[in-house]
């Protein structure tokens, strides 16, 4: 009898865990947001640097919910924004003077940028840029932090658009005449088929990023 009251018991306790807890939300992997850039409105200007666009109360509210992975976010922006596979992004392709060096290592030999060009490394760089630092990082922060409270996020703002003005440096004088448009005021571009920036106007636009954070 007693053991029969003591398997009511931990039964009626474990229904009353379950019905306290919201296990949803505890199987929701707080680093992974909810939030994934979309397709832009095709009456946006991809034009200028400005963030002249409105997001729906929706994707507001899911920029909010995302707020604690933010800082992991932001931390992997900044540190793997120049350095991200810096081997193979940098050393032994657009770096010719350390791929120089690298003709001594015979297993680089034949792949170094002395004499080879290694398409699948050229573009790890620019795949870098564009997939991860760009749409999965730099847009989910300057949304976050400037229609989330702009105010409050205010200088991390700031610091995010400067620090992605230096990356955007490096990629035009990697690459030369880029794609920007869109990508600058944290969207996606509506149609693959996008246009590229001259290097001099990408530096124009890196001069607009230091003086409007300077305003």
């Amino acid at each position: 009898m007693k053991q029969n009251i003591l398997k009511l018991l931990l039964i009626s306790l474990v229904f009353s865990f379950t019905a306290c807890h919201d296990f949803e939300e505890l199987n929701t992997d707080k680093s992974n947001l909810p939030y994934v850039p979309g397709e832009v409105d095709s009456s946006v200007s991809g034009e200028g640097i400005d963030i002249d666009y409105e997001l729906s109360e929706t994707e507001i509210e899911e920029l909010r919910t995302g707020l604690s992975a933010i800082p992991n976010i932001f931390a992997n922006f900044t540190y793997e924004g120049a350095y991200n596979d810096y081997q193979i992004t940098t050393n032994l392709t657009h770096d010719i003077y350390a791929g120089y060096f690298a003709n001594n290592t015979p297993s680089f030999h034949e792949s170094s940028p002395t004499y080879v060009y290694r398409d699948d490394w050229s573009k790890r760089r620019w795949e870098h840029f564009y997939d991860d630092r760009t749409a999965a990082e730099y847009a989910q922060l300057i949304k976050t932090f400037y229609f989330v409270d702009r105010d409050y996020y205010k200088n991390v703002f700031y610091i995010t658009r400067i620090y992605y003005a230096f990356l955007l440096s490096m990629h035009t004088d990697t690459y030369g005449n880029v794609p920007t448009e869109y990508y600058v005021k944290g969207l996606l571009p509506p149609d693959l088929n996008v246009n590229y920036t001259s290097q001099s106007e990408v530096y124009n636009i890196i001069s607009s990023y230091w003086m409007k954070q300077l305003e």
